[in-house]
């Protein structure tokens, strides 16, 4: 199960909002609590980025380059393949998969339009691991 680093918060948005049964539910917190340290991780590193090439991050999270702003379309580039690199979420999570997997196929829950994209990347994500 690899995940990019631009689709781990809607996933986590996502699953933090379906009501499952506690089987399912013990292997989604897992797997949600995994997701939100890549998800620290990956905040960082976006960070870091923006500081090396001489922008400043506030406490809400604003950037800015101000007297650097020719480092912009550079720290933008870097921060664009960041977002593209993926995690290996089936090595930290190999054996909760079954019991998500056997509580999707029998959901028949509402997805709201914005939800949608992340509900079919995990349906995939689930399907791609079951056929391993």
């Amino acid at each position: 199960m690899k995940i990019k680093n631009l689709e781990l918060f809607p996933l986590i948005n996502f699953l933090e909002k379906v009501d499952m049964s506690a089987k399912a539910s013990r292997a989604r917190t897992k797997l949600v609590k995994r997701l939100r340290a890549w998800g620290d991780e990956y905040t960082e590193s976006q960070k870091q980025i923006v500081l090396e090439n001489g922008g400043v991050v506030d406490e809400d999270g604003s950037v800015s380059f101000i007297g650097h702003e020719e480092n912009i379309p550079k720290t933008s580039a870097e921060r664009t393949e960041l977002s593209l690199e993926t995690v290996n979420v089936s090595e930290d999570f190999d054996g909760q998969f079954k019991s998500l997997k056997t509580f999707f196929e029998d959901w028949n829950g509402v997805v709201s339009a914005v939800d949608a994209p992340a509900y079919d990347m995990l349906l995939d994500i689930l399907e791609d691991e079951k056929e391993k």
